[in-house]
């Protein structure tokens, strides 16, 4: 990734870049090249040439490659060549644009030209070439709400990713975008708000490959919108979706996947202070996979179903449910596997629990690993899981610590909870509490010791009163 400095200049015969490397040409540079332009494409990767200098050049020996791997799937394109058409990159199979104002695919004919900053999907059996004039202009897009209720399939104009934290939206513009991951036929999605995305693997997760398209959506209905992508928002960064980490967010923000063994989707939850941050800024709109052999985990607001849910500030006894899909023929064996991907800004004492409402079973996913259930049907279910996130019982629940905290001990064994009280003063109670806050055992006129039997694996709030002094304590049964 080598820079030409501002102020200097260079010429060479031919620049050829590998996939996964890429150039930079900074303002006030010149670069001249005599003969062949070549940037180089694999599955995992697109060369890139990011241009904010000056770069001489004949058009006709550009080649921009994009290796297409399969001819049976759908690409999601964009073109950084300004009078490129279907037949000149030598798409021989179907390609399409959306049409926002009547809300369908409309056919691209052979010498119809690509306009730069405009998505289009495509079908071929080889791969692509663009060739011609490289776009390094600034645009803007105008995006409207039409037919398709604020769709809008945009594309990425230059020979470099872009990201999308750096791009110029209007107001009635959501902050994010989707991105269709041919391969698993599956789409990525980014929140410009909470800095997170899902089923995205390239880091940063706002970064846009070039070549490459993305939906963004419009809640305006009634005055056109915008989208300005300009040099700001050029990067060096490489990567592609078009093929066979760490915290980003602010946010109190847990992620977590859905997978059969082989096919996984992802969603998260961002919890936030509603007088610093509108919900309607973290919540994002769940574009579904027509792969049958996923589960698509999602969360139901209203009438929406979303793949990133924002939440009322994070609380100690915070309950979330989550429903999934899972399509005809998904998983013939039905087993299916829960997995913790992301858990960020929490406290550190934080305990996340998956209740399954079904078996009636509490389980820790920050501790105990993946959760594997079994449902054999198909269909939306919308009643089985929940999500709680619990801190420090007692800093929610407890009025008062007694003297000595360690006068009261917690622990379990053979399912069973010993509650061991070395100074109690006066006879007490015994409240018991599953995760979701629920009352499941109550032991009155307590003068010593307690062994109390639970009969379901899970964690539990154990809270010792004795008139005086109350604490609490969070213990795990087996």
């Amino acid at each position: 990734k080598p820079v030409i400095s501002s102020g200097s200049s260079a010429t060479i015969a031919d620049l050829v870049i590998e996939a996964g490397g890429g150039l930079k040409v900074e303002s006030g540079a010149i670069l001249t090249v005599d003969n062949l332009i070549e940037l180089k494409s694999t599955t995992d990767a697109n060369a890139f040439l990011l241009i904010d200098g000056t770069i001489n050049y004949t058009p006709a020996n550009v080649k921009i490659h994009q290796r297409i791997a399969s001819g049976s799937r759908w690409y999601y394109i964009s073109s950084p060549i300004n009078n490129a058409t279907k037949s000149s990159i030598g798409c021989t199979g179907g390609m399409y644009y959306w049409n926002n104002a009547s809300g369908n695919w409309w056919s691209v004919g052979a010498d119809d030209l690509l306009e730069v900053g405009t998505g289009y999907i495509m079908t071929n059996n080889s791969d692509i070439t663009f060739t011609g004039p490289i776009n390094t202009d600034d645009i803007t897009i105008d995006v409207e709400y039409g037919k398709s209720v604020g769709w809008n399939l945009l594309g990425n104009p230059y020979t470099n990713s872009i990201d999308w934290d750096y791009m110029s939206i209007s107001d009635s513009v959501y902050n994010g975008f989707w991105i269709y991951q041919n391969t698993d036929e599956l789409y990525g999605s980014y929140n410009g708000t909470s800095k997170e995305g899902v089923n995205l693997d390239i880091n940063p997760p706002s970064i846009i490959p070039s070549n490459h398209n993305f939906y963004i959506r419009s809640d305006g209905e009634t005055t056109t919108q915008s989208v300005s992508i300009t040099s700001a928002s050029k990067t060096m960064t490489t990567g592609s979706y078009l093929k066979s980490s760490e915290a980003n967010s602010e946010f109190p923000l847990y992620k977590f996947s859905i997978s059969n063994g082989d096919f996984t989707d992802e969603v998260f939850v961002a919890f936030t202070d509603t007088l610093k941050t509108a919900l309607s800024k973290l919540d994002m709109q769940k574009k579904f996979s027509e792969n049958t052999e996923f589960v698509q985990p999602y969360f139901i607001k209203g009438e929406n179903k979303l793949c990133m849910l924002g939440y009322p500030v994070y609380k100690n006894d915070t309950i979330v449910p989550f429903s999934y899909n899972i399509a005809q023929n998904s998983n013939p064996d039905g087993k299916y596997t829960i997995k913790t991907v992301k858990a960020v800004n929490f406290p550190d004492d934080i305990i996340i629990s998956l209740i399954d409402l079904q078996e009636g079973v509490t389980h820790d996913m920050l501790h105990d690993g993946p959760y594997e259930f079994v449902e054999k049907g198909t269909g939306d279910f919308t009643n089985r899981f929940q999500l709680a996130f619990k801190g420090d019982i007692s800093t929610a629940i407890d009025d008062e610590m007694p003297d000595n905290p360690a006068d009261v001990k917690v622990w379990s064994r053979d399912k069973n909870i010993i509650v061991q009280l070395n100074s109690l003063r006066n006879p007490g109670i015994i409240n018991i509490y599953n995760i979701s806050g629920q009352l499941i055992k109550k032991v009155t006129d307590v003068r010593s010791s307690q062994t109390i039997g639970i009969a379901k694996q899970g964690i539990y709030i154990v809270q010792i009163l004795d008139g005086r002094k109350i604490v609490s304590k969070k213990v795990f049964v087996k």
